[in-house]
């Protein structure tokens, strides 16, 4: 996930958050008198602390407390040339599973029998790993 600029509106519509440092944050109020009105759990003991509205632990300073949005990467459908032949897909509601054994120009071909469109595969399959079935854009 990337690392983007602290959104105070963002944060308090549910978007993930991160410190500077990489430790998980959850805000548990956006009101707290004083420069600093943010009160946000930090990492896996969940560690208080407080940060102006722009995310800042220090105001006008550069901290590893500092907080960030964390965006969720996008995909888009593989490509005839971009498709990962060889590897193991997992349908996304039955759990079966098939082999990428070929690509044509529209279709992907599984385990010989079956086929999907470049979007059926993003859109209903997993890698084993449960990665999505795309390039990450």
């Amino acid at each position: 996930m990337k690392k983007l600029p602290f959104d105070i509106e963002k944060a308090k519509a549910g978007s993930k958050l991160s410190t500077r440092n990489g430790k998980s944050a959850r805000i548990i109020a956006y009101d707290r008198k004083g420069e600093e009105p943010i009160v946000a759990l930090i990492g896996e003991y969940d560690r208080i602390i407080s940060c102006t509205n722009k995310g800042e632990y220090l105001p006008r300073e550069s901290s590893d407390e500092d907080l960030f949005i964390l965006s969720e990467p996008t995909y888009k459908p593989f490509t005839r040339e971009s498709v990962p032949l060889g590897k193991i897909v997992v349908h996304k509601n039955h759990k079966d599973r098939y082999m990428l054994s070929a690509a044509g120009n529209s279709l992907i071909y599984l385990g010989g029998k079956l086929h999907a469109s470049f979007k059926e595969l993003l859109a209903d399959f997993t890698f084993e790993d449960g990665s999505p079935c795309g390039i990450e854009v």
